[in-house]
C-alpha cells in the first residue's frame, strides 16, 4: 500500500513538473529570466572583448619591440656618419609614429645619447658645425625627457641622465651659466646618487669665479684653433 502511495506521489509530482514546463513554453520566459540571460551575454561579451583587446596590444607591442631592435641594429652596424644619420632618422620616425609608448621613449634616449656622444667627439674638429647641431638637438631631446614624470617606465635613473645630458650640452657649447644651473638642479634633486654627486662636484667647480674664467678661456682658445683649421673660400681674382 505504501509503495502504491509513493508511486502515486511521484506520478503526481512528475505530472506537475511537466505541466509547469508546458505552461512556461506557452507563456515564454519571464522578465527576470530575460534580465539574467542578458546580463550573462553582456558579461561574456565584455570578457571576450577585453581578452581580444589585450591580445592585440601584446601583439602590437611585440611587433614594435622588433622594430626597435631593427633600428638599433642599423645604428650598431653603421660604418660612417651618413649611415649613423640614417639610423637616427629611423629612430625619430619610429618614435614619432608611436608617441607615448615605452618603445618610443627608448628610441628617444638612444637618439639623445648618440647625438651627445658624437657631438662631444667632433666639437673641436673641422666638422664643428655638425657637432654643434648634434649637441643642440641632444639637449632638446634630453630637456623634454627630463620633464616627463618618473615611474616604472621612466625610472629616476633616466631622469638623472636627462638632466646631466642637458648640463653637459650647455657646458660643451660654452653656456656656463645654464650648465651651472643644470648641474645644481640635478644635484639638488638626487643628492645621494652617483650622477647627483658628480653634478654637485661640477657645480661647485663652475660656481668658483676663477674656475669659470679658466674654463671660459679654454673654450675660447679651442674655438680659435678650430677656426684656424676651417677651410676658407679663395678670393676671386681681380680682372
Amino acid at each position: 500500500m505504501k509503495a502504491e502511495h509513493r508511486h502515486e506521489l511521484k506520478t503526481n509530482a512528475l505530472a506537475d513538473m511537466m505541466g509547469r514546463a508546458m505552461q512556461a513554453l506557452k507563456t515564454g520566459p519571464s522578465r527576470h529570466g530575460l534580465v539574467l540571460a542578458g546580463a550573462a551575454v553582456v558579461a561574456v561579451v565584455i570578457v571576450l572583448g577585453g581578452y581580444l583587446w589585450w591580445k592585440d596590444r601584446q601583439e602590437a607591442a611585440s611587433a614594435l619591440w622588433l622594430k626597435v631592435d631593427d633600428d638599433e641594429r642599423k645604428l650598431d652596424g653603421a660604418a660612417n656618419r651618413d649611415e649613423v644619420q640614417d639610423a637616427l632618422k629611423g629612430f625619430k620616425k619610429t618614435a614619432d609614429d608611436h608617441t607615448g609608448t615605452v618603445q618610443a621613449r627608448v628610441l628617444r634616449y638612444d637618439r639623445a645619447r648618440t647625438l651627445l656622444r658624437q657631438g662631444l667627439e667632433r666639437l673641436y674638429s673641422p666638422d664643428r658645425d655638425s657637432a654643434l647641431a648634434d649637441l643642440k638637438e641632444a639637449r632638446e631631446i634630453y630637456a623634454k625627457l627630463a620633464t616627463e614624470p618618473a615611474g616604472k617606465e621612466n625610472p629616476p635613473t633616466l631622469i638623472q641622465e636627462s638632466l646631466m645630458g642637458v648640463a653637459k650640452a650647455d657646458e660643451s657649447t660654452g653656456n656656463l651659466d645654464e650648465a651651472l644651473k643644470g648641474y645644481q638642479k640635478l644635484a639638488g634633486a638626487y643628492p645621494n646618487s652617483v650622477l647627483g654627486k658628480a653634478a654637485d662636484e661640477r657645480a661647485k667647480y663652475l660656481a668658483d669665479e676663477n674656475n669659470r674664467q679658466q674654463v671660459k678661456r679654454l673654450y675660447e682658445e679651442l674655438n680659435k684653433e678650430v677656426a684656424k683649421s676651417q677651410p676658407t673660400a679663395e678670393s676671386p681674382e681681380k680682372k
